[in-house]
């Protein structure tokens, strides 16, 4: 994924997947991709998003239900639904409908070029199936139709979270303007001071 769209690798050559682009026809800066449970690849763009099954390419936009255009992250869950986090909140795709997921409303980070209150920075689905949320309100989990801040619970000193990944042990790395923490359990730890 690049800003002059989206590539695929085969064999040696290189080769630029122009039919993901914007309603309007024009090329898109692609921001993350996904890859579901049955091998389609999904593609968040500035534009909206697009999936790629074999040769097929779909594009979906605002006017097909999509929350904003300006879609900033995206993440497949082992449902089958992609969850697609935007400046302008979040939304799940369930191959049919596009659902609204209404999350906490944060700051704005003046010290970037793009934010806003309900941006969402990052989505992620961990190996219990709990889906996280890197937001300008901070960090969120879902699990079992329950929203829980895990910002106020382990005590992230900023409402700024960009991302979180998971590793091998089932720990979590998470990056926010104030450093980098480990999280293990409640046990939030600082690792930048």
């Amino acid at each position: 994924g690049t800003q002059n769209g989206a590539f695929k690798v085969t064999g040696d050559s290189l080769i630029h997947i122009d039919r993901i682009k914007s309603e309007s026809g024009t090329g898109v800066t692609i921001k993350d991709i996904a890859e579901d449970n049955e091998g389609i690849i999904w593609f968040g763009h500035d534009e909206g998003i697009s999936s790629i099954d074999g040769e097929l390419v779909t594009n979906y936009y605002e006017s097909d239900g999509l929350i904003s255009h300006d879609v900033w992250c995206i993440e497949t869950d082992f449902n089958g639904n992609v969850w697609i986090g935007t400046t302008e909140g979040t939304c799940i795709f369930d191959g049919q409908d596009f659902t609204n997921f209404d999350l906490p409303e944060g700051k704005i980070d003046t010290t970037v070029g793009v934010s806003s209150t309900k941006m969402i920075h990052s989505i992620l689905e961990d190996s219990k199936g709990t889906i996280w949320f890197c937001t300008t309100a901070g960090l969120f989990s879902f699990k079992d139709k329950k929203l829980k801040n895990i910002s106020d619970e382990v005590g992230i000193q900023t409402n700024l979270v960009s991302k979180i990944i998971e590793n091998k042990k089932g720990e979590y790395w998470v990056s926010t303007s104030k450093g980098l923490f480990h999280l293990k359990g409640s046990i939030l730890t600082n690792i930048t001071e």
